[in-house]
C-alpha cells in the first residue's frame, strides 16, 4: 500500500480502549510501567507510572523539560531502526522503549522504564531535590519505591513488548488501511478545493461568459470580498489597456492553438490602484471537448514591477548623473560599470574602462597609498571615505576631483562605488578666496580703524592690532573677553561712566540694529588716560534672523576731542573778553551821555541868555 502523503496521527490509528486494557494487565502482571508516546514525545497512554515521575519530575517545569528531552532522544534512537533501546533519562532513572511500526513506518514507541539497573546514588537525588525545590523526604521516599531490576529482566520485558507492539500494529492495521482508503477518497475530492481556496496565490475559475469564481487570495489581492468580486466579469476588473491582450489569450486557448498561456496583466484594485500580476491560464473542457471554464492562477508582482521600475530609475540616475560614478571589483579593482559622465570626462570607452583600475588615471596615488587609503573601508571602521585628488584624462590633461568612496558587500562579493565631483571651479574659487583673505588680512592689519568681531555671547573672537593699541590691551587679553568684563571702563562725552546696556556691542545684541557714530571714551588702566573713539557696528544675521557675529569698528578722535575742548576754552575766554569790553563801552556811553546832557544844558542856558540879551537890547 502506498504511504500517505501526510502520515496519520498515532492517536487516530490506535484503538486505545483495547490497548489501555492490555497495558494495565501487563503492569499488574509484571510491575513494569508502560506508556505509548508519539514521535513528538507526547504521552498518549500510560499505566502504572511511578510517583517520582508523576508527582515530581513531570510536575516541575524545569525537570519536565528534561523528561520531554529524554523521551525525544529515546524516540530518535528508535526512529533510526533499533529493535529497542535503553538509556538513562536526564532525571536519573532508566527508560526503555520499543518502536511501534504501522504499515512499515515508525509512528511512535511503546515505553517502559522508571527503574534502576543498580542501586541509585541517593546524593544525586538529594541535590536534585534541592535544585528543583522538591520536599526531600517525600522525594526520597518516592525514590525508594523505584525498583532495581536486572538486565535479563529488562531483556525479557523488552522482548515481550516487541510482541505487544506487533499485536497493537495488527489491531490498528485494518483501521489504518480503511483510513487510508477514506483519506485517498477525501483527498481526491478536496485536493483541488484546498489548493484553490487556500492557495496563497490568486485562483479563478472563469466561465466562458466571463463570470468568476475566485479564492480569498484573489479577492484580497484586489480589495473586494469574495461575494462582491464574483458579481463582476473579468473585463470589469481588468485594466483597459490589457483587455484586448487578455481576449486574444482567451481566444487562443478556445481555438486550441495553445494549452496554457502565461503573461503579465494589470488588474484594477477596488481603491483604483493598478495591480501588476503574472497570470497562468489553461482551459478545462468537458467530456465532449467543449470549453467549460478557464483555470487561472494569478500572482501579485506589483512589488517586483515597482522594484524593476526603481532599478530602471536608479539605472537612469546612474547613467544620466552629471557626476562621474564608478563601480569596481573589491578584489581585482577592475571597473565593472562606469557611467556616461565618467566616460565622457575621461575620454575612455566602457570597453577600455573594463581593462583599467582607478590607479590608471590617478597619478597622485600608488597601489600602496591607495591600499592604505581604503583600509578603513575593508576593516569596516568607516562606511565612507572622502578625499581629494587629481584625475588624468586620456589626453593627459588634469583636473581636481573630490572622491566619495564606499565598499559594498553583496552575498560573497564586494565592490567599491565611487562618486566623483569635479571641483576645478571650487579649487579656483578657494584659491581666489585665499588671495582675497590675504588682501583682507593685510588691509585689516594696516587699517587705521580698530576692528573687533564679537560672538553672539559678546565674547571677542578676533581683533586687529589697531584695536589692541587703542584699547590698551594685548591680543591675548582681548580674545574671549565679554562685554560684561569689569576691565572695560567706558565713559560718555560728559565723562560719566557708560551704563552696561549702552555698550555698543550690547546695544546691537539687544536690538539687532546697527549703531552709527557713537562717541565714547575708553579709560586705559595701563597708561591712565582716556582715548576718545567714534564707534560704528552692525550685526551679521543668519537666515533665521539670529545673530552669528557682531562687527565693531572705531577710530581715534582723541586729538579732535582735545581740539574741541581747546576751542571751547577759547570761546569761553572770548565771550568773557567781549563781556568785559561791552561793560567798558557801556560805562563810556554812560559818561558820554552825562557829558552830553551837561553840554546840552549849557547850550540851552546860553541860548536863553542870548534871547534875554536880545530882548534887553531892543528895549534899549
Amino acid at each position: 500500500m502506498e504511504k500517505l502523503e501526510n502520515k496519520p496521527k498515532l492517536i487516530d490509528l490506535i484503538n486505545f480502549d483495547k490497548v489501555n486494557v492490555l497495558l494495565d494487565n501487563f503492569n499488574k502482571a509484571t510491575g513494569f510501567v508502560t506508556a505509548i508516546l508519539d514521535e513528538e514525545g507526547n504521552v498518549l497512554s500510560k499505566s502504572g507510572w511511578r510517583q517520582i515521575c508523576t508527582k515530581f519530575h513531570r510536575e516541575n517545569t524545569e525537570s519536565a523539560k528534561k523528561c520531554t528531552e529524554s523521551d525525544l532522544m529515546l524516540s530518535g534512537k528508535l526512529a533510526e531502526g533499533h529493535n529497542y533501546h535503553c538509556h538513562n533519562c536526564l532525571n536519573g532513572l532508566v527508560d526503555a522503549a520499543v518502536p511501534i511500526i504501522i504499515n512499515g513506518e515508525f509512528v511512535g514507541n511503546l515505553f517502559t522504564g522508571q527503574f534502576f539497573l543498580e542501586k541509585p546514588d541517593r546524593e544525586f537525588f538529594r541535590k536534585q531535590a534541592l535544585k528543583y525545590g522538591f520536599e526531600e523526604k517525600t522525594y526520597l521516599e518516592a525514590l525508594d519505591e523505584v525498583p532495581i531490576v536486572s538486565e535479563s529482566q529488562v531483556n525479557q520485558v523488552m522482548n515481550f513488548l516487541l510482541s505487544m507492539t506487533e499485536i497493537i500494529s495488527e489491531m490498528t492495521q485494518q483501521s489504518f488501511e480503511q483510513k487510508m482508503l477514506n483519506d485517498s477518497l477525501k483527498e481526491s475530492e478536496e485536493k483541488f478545493r484546498n489548493i484553490f481556496e487556500f492557495s496563497p496565490l490568486g485562483k479563478s475559475l472563469t466561465g466562458i461568459d466571463g463570470s468568476l469564481k475566485i479564492n480569498k487570495a484573489f479577492s484580497d489581492m484586489l480589495g473586494y470580498s469574495i461575494e462582491d468580486l464574483q458579481l463582476k466579469t473579468w473585463q470589469e476588473i481588468t485594466y483597459s489597456d490589457d483587455i484586448q491582450k487578455s481576449s486574444d489569450v482567451v481566444q487562443s486557448l478556445i481555438d486550441g492553438k495553445t494549452n496554457k498561456a502565461q503573461f503579465e496583466k494589470r488588474y484594477i484594485h477596488k481603491n483604483g490602484s493598478i495591480i501588476w500580476t503574472d497570470v497562468v491560464s489553461s482551459l478545462k473542457r468537458d467530456k465532449n471537448n467543449n470549453p467549460e471554464f478557464f483555470l487561472t492562477t494569478i500572482q501579485d508582482i506589483t512589488e517586483r514591477k515597482q522594484s524593476e521600475n526603481k532599478i530602471k530609475r536608479f539605472s537612469r540616475i546612474f547613467e544620466d548623473s552629471l557626476n562621474e560614478i564608478y563601480i569596481f571589483d573589491g578584489e581585482t579593482m577592475n571597473f565593472t560599470q562606469v557611467n556616461t559622465a565618467a566616460q565622457q570626462n575621461l575620454g575612455y570607452t566602457m570597453e577600455e574602462f573594463q581593462k583599467m583600475t582607478p590607479l590608471d588615471f590617478k597619478p597622485e596615488l600608488t597601489s600602496e597609498s591607495f591600499a592604505k587609503l581604503v583600509e578603513p573601508l575593508r576593516k569596516g571602521e568607516k562606511e565612507k571615505i572622502v578625499f581629494e585628488t587629481v584625475h588624468q584624462r586620456k589626453d593627459k590633461s588634469l583636473y581636481n576631483v573630490e572622491v566619495h568612496l564606499q565598499l559594498l558587500h553583496f552575498d560573497n562579493e564586494s565592490m567599491f562605488v565611487a562618486i566623483i565631483l569635479d571641483i576645478t571651479e571650487r579649487k579656483q574659487a578657494e584659491k581666489e578666496l585665499k588671495e582675497s583673505e590675504k588682501r583682507y588680512r593685510a588691509l585689516l592689519l594696516n587699517l587705521e580703524a580698530g576692528i573687533i568681531v564679537h560672538a553672539p555671547d559678546t565674547s571677542i573672537v578676533m581683533n586687529n592690532p589697531r584695536a589692541s593699541e587703542l584699547l590698551g590691551l594685548s591680543n591675548e587679553q582681548m580674545i574671549g573677553k565679554e562685554a560684561i568684563d569689569p576691565a572695560w571702563k567706558f565713559v560718555n562725552e560728559n565723562n560719566i561712566s557708560l551704563a552696561l546696556e549702552d555698550y555698543p556691542v550690547n546695544k546691537i545684541n539687544s536690538s539687532k540694529q546697527p549703531i552709527l557714530n557713537q562717541v565714547l571714551g575708553v579709560s586705559r588702566p595701563n597708561t591712565n588716560d582716556i582715548v576718545w573713539l567714534t564707534v560704528n557696528g552692525f550685526p551679521a544675521l543668519n537666515n533665521k534672523g539670529n545673530i552669528t557675529e557682531i562687527v565693531i569698528s572705531f577710530i581715534d578722535i582723541t586729538n579732535r576731542k582735545k581740539n574741541e575742548e581747546e576751542l571751547l576754552k577759547h570761546r569761553d575766554n572770548l565771550e568773557k573778553m567781549v563781556a568785559e569790553r561791552t561793560k567798558e563801552l557801556e560805562d563810556k556811553n554812560k559818561e558820554l551821555d552825562n557829558a552830553l546832557k551837561v553840554f546840552v544844558g549849557r547850550e540851552m542856558t546860553i541860548k536863553k541868555l542870548q534871547e534875554r540879551i536880545r530882548a534887553l537890547g531892543g528895549k534899549l
